[in-house]
């Protein structure tokens, strides 16, 4: 998994891409995401365009991302889903609680409006 993270007018934006499953470099960007919302990174985006695949591990991860992101009220907006991604998160749900954008610019255009 590759980590692209920079901050962009006041947003903080994850660029992923390659498998998100259970390997520690996906439990690392778990824990990078977290730190930067605990830190008061207030408006937050990850893009899920490039990721080849994904596992239960990788959904818990993005649920754990939502979690900590209302825990602490930062707006957060995932963006780029594809059918590999979107398939397990709407298995689980979790599609329901989660803000999604279809491309990066329409979800920086959304934390612009809100």
């Amino acid at each position: 998994m590759k980590i692209q993270h920079h901050e962009q007018q006041g947003v903080h934006i994850y660029e992923v891409s390659g498998d998100l499953r259970g390997h520690p470099d996906c439990y690392a960007f778990l824990e990078n995401v977290r730190n930067d919302i605990t830190e008061g990174a207030g408006k937050v985006v990850v893009d899920l365009r490039e990721i080849d695949k994904m596992d239960s591990a990788g959904v818990g991860i993005l649920a754990s991302i939502v979690s900590s992101a209302d825990n602490a009220g930062a707006a957060l907006r995932f963006s780029g889903l594809s059918k590999r991604t979107e398939r397990p998160i709407t298995m689980v749900g979790l599609h329901r609680v989660m803000n999604v954008s279809p491309t990066m610019d329409d979800a920086l255009k959304q934390m612009s409006a809100d």
